[in-house]
């Protein structure tokens, strides 16, 4: 079967745009050896091109072995440099056997142009028919060729293998764009007239340019290939996108007018189109310009905007958990990587610890912690912003960067971002490779540091805020001391002052029976009382246990109110729960939680009268800083006065005759050791008083405490010493 050949002028357009892709690495890629290399293959490309334009074209029938021989010695050259530069990208300096395939490719190159051995004679049956007569050194030469493909790919996907972000996409597209196409020329012009005395598909090999140039011009535009950063004026892809547009509506101008019966259009016609052309043009170029502008300069992100909108939520976080997720949810937006891990400063287990994590490839992933020797660790303590897993470093640290690269590239990770803020590292977030397949950019890396650098200073504002809470409770405590200590005095002197009474009755009365029995009864009631009070205070002083676990709030409501349904049922009390659709989930320590309940329930069934109404009700807050559970307990007792509502958590303050006040102060301590808010309001309508209590929820973990002591993520509990 006769098959046609392609027209040649394709092989010279694709030489002149092969040469133009030539000039571009030349004087924009990064000097070295893979750049010279790679220009040398696209003039290799074009020269071989060319030659198969003046050999198919039969511009002179004389000179047609002269132009095979060009061909042979055109391909002989592009061997040798594609094959430096599979071995030498990215940035390897020298290629192993690069002396010997130089020198071979060389002599190869000399001999097809100046003798017989590769090309012997050419026949010629018309344009685009002609049949080359191959030499005796043609086979060697496919040897070499094929051996040379073989070892250059190889070395080449070697490196893919443990190639990840940009490096890899750039070897993707130097195999796709290269190797590939090489490959298949050297099926349809050596191996297959070798192997199998097929000649009639050595033309279209040269059509394989047409995957080589495109592809490489994508990578370099796209992906940096060569490292090119390509500048394309916004002059230019508005011109583009005028011409685009242009070529659109005369094609519908053209479609238009073949549909009209009648030769040429009329004046009518031509205003219709004129309007059709007025409204569509301006969303036509504008799709264009916009779909042109994206190709040449990427998705672009508002980075300022972004960033003020982190500085302000992170200036309003107190919370570490808080800060974690929006760090990840900012990261996993903006570049949607297959994973974000924020590791934040354990110091108890002197280790970083990962607080929030995001994994494309699973819903649950098991708690993952860095000691602080570890490799990565290590690295960015040193005062190290970053680690980008592709980066080769030439320098006495090699050692130790590579293994934190190791160890970045088992974690996932495309790059490494330090929390820093005055010489502390307070932790730092894994960012994985882009589910898009691009690869990081300067500004991309640029906007996660600056991103970092907010989020340590919002950590360490924590921490601040931390210590300031810490220093006020301690100044509080101080100041119940001394109330605790009057509050002791006071109510110990009253049993104390009757007891010592009978006491010095006792020598004048001793004979005397009633008086016995009168002073023993006294006697015992005091002390009772006084045993009772110290009860009272080795229950408020009682350090509340630290491992508090996330609790369903309803869980100790409902059990604290069964134990009271006899009290509530003998004042004819009524009970009203709400508790909304969503399981208030809190962290707490169930007994303390009951506790806290006890007193306010009771409280209130002490405040009300007969036919009461105790009501209970929760709810969930949510803030820009954090979230939480809102529990209300409200009762129509009196209202409480004002100077009241202010001592009414103090301890030993009591309304109640004969009442000794703890009640509600064990209640705020238990708020405390939660850290938790307990507040307590008069009511307008309907009248009574309501107590609310706040819980933090239970997806919120405090940061390392001040001093150390302890660790995050377990809660650390906080009481009022009394």
């Amino acid at each position: 079967m006769e098959i046609t050949q392609p027209n040649p002028v394709f092989f010279l357009l694709l030489a002149s745009f092969s040469l133009a892709l030539a000039t571009l690495v030349h004087f924009k890629a990064r000097p070295g050896p893979v750049r010279n290399y790679f220009s040398l293959f696209a003039i290799s490309v074009a020269l071989w091109l060319a030659s198969g334009f003046l050999l198919y074209s039969n511009i002179d029938p004389h000179r047609s072995v002269l132009w095979a021989r060009i061909a042979f010695a055109a391909g002989s050259l592009l061997i040798l440099n594609f094959y430096h530069v599979l071995i030498l990208f990215p940035d390897l300096r020298s290629a192993p056997f690069g002396r010997f395939v130089t020198t071979v490719g060389a002599v190869f190159a000399v001999v097809a142009v100046f003798s017989p051995l590769l090309a012997r004679t050419v026949s010629s049956t018309g344009v685009f028919r002609v049949e080359v007569v191959y030499g005796p050194l043609f086979l060697p030469f496919t040897v070499y060729a094929v051996a040379i493909l073989i070892f250059g790919a190889y070395g080449l996907l070697r490196r893919l293998r443990t190639a990840s972000g940009l490096r890899r996409l750039q070897i993707q597209y130097l195999l796709l764009g290269t190797a590939i196409p090489v490959a298949a020329v050297l099926i349809t012009n050596l191996v297959l007239p070798v192997a199998l005395k097929i000649f009639a598909f050595a033309p279209y090999g040269r059509l394989l340019a047409l995957v080589f140039l495109p592809v490489t011009a994508h990578a370099i535009i796209r992906h940096r290939l060569m490292d090119i950063k390509l500048f394309v004026e916004k002059a230019v892809v508005f011109v583009i996108a005028i011409a685009a547009g242009a070529t659109v509506f005369i094609g519908l101008l053209w479609l238009l007018g073949s549909l009209t019966p009648s030769p040429g259009i009329s004046v009518r016609e031509s205003f219709a189109v004129a309007i059709v052309i007025a409204a569509l043009f301006q969303p036509v170029k504008t799709w264009i310009e916009r779909a042109l502008n994206r190709y040449f300069y990427r998705e672009r992100h508002d980075y300022p905007r972004v960033l003020k909108e982190s500085s302000e939520r992170l200036s309003t976080t107190l919370e570490a958990h808080s800060t974690a997720n929006y760090i990840t949810e900012v990261v996993s937006r903006m570049f949607r990587p297959e994973i974000v891990r924020i590791y934040l400063r354990d110091a108890s287990r002197e280790a970083f610890v990962a607080l929030t994590s995001r994994d494309s490839g699973a819903d649950n992933s098991p708690e993952s912690l860095l000691l602080t020797t570890s490799p990565l660790s290590s690295y960015l303590q040193r005062d190290r912003r970053l680690l980008v897993r592709d980066e080769v470093v030439q320098n006495q640290d090699d050692t130790n960067v590579a293994a934190a690269t190791t160890e970045l590239r088992e974690l996932g990770g495309d790059l490494a971002i330090a929390f820093w803020h005055l010489g502390r590292l307070w932790g730092f977030v894994v960012v994985g490779p882009k589910l898009s397949g691009d690869p990081y950019f300067s500004e991309d890396i640029d906007f996660m540091l600056t991103l970092g650098s907010q989020a340590a200073i919002a950590i360490e504002n924590l921490q601040l805020h931390r210590q300031m809470e810490e220093e006020r409770l301690r100044a509080e405590r101080l100041g119940v001391i001394g109330t605790l200590a009057s509050g002791i005095a006071h109510e110990i002197k009253n049993p104390l002052v009757a007891i010592r009474t009978f006491a010095e009755l006792l020598p004048e009365r001793f004979r005397d029976e009633e008086f016995h029995g009168e002073f023993s009864k006294v006697v015992m009631r005091e002390v009772g009382r006084i045993d009772g009070l110290v009860a009272r205070l080795r229950e408020l002083a009682t350090r509340p246990a630290q491992q508090l676990t996330a609790l369903d709030l309803r869980t100790p409501i409902d059990e604290t109110l069964a134990l009271l349904r006899g009290q509530l049922e003998q004042k004819q009390i009524r009970v009203s729960t709400e508790y909304g659709n969503t399981p208030p989930l809190m962290l707490g320590e169930s007994n303390l939680v009951k506790q806290l309940f006890l007193n306010l329930f009771m409280n209130a069934i002490e405040a009300m009268s007969t036919g009461g109404e105790l009501s209970v009700r929760l709810r969930t807050r949510q803030s820009l800083a954090s979230n939480g559970v809102v529990a209300e307990v409200t009762n129509t007792g009196s209202e409480i006065p004002d100077d009241v509502l202010r001592q009414i958590f103090e301890p030993f303050f009591s309304t109640k005759p004969g009442g000794s006040g703890p009640g509600l102060a064990i209640c705020r301590n238990i708020a405390d050791a939660h850290r938790a808010t307990i507040r307590v309001r008069n009511n307008a309508s309907p009248r009574g008083v309501t107590f609310t209590v706040e819980f933090p929820g239970s997806n919120i973990f405090p940061i390392e405490p001040p001093n150390g002591s302890a660790a995050f993520p377990s809660v650390i509990a906080r009481h009022r010493e009394a």
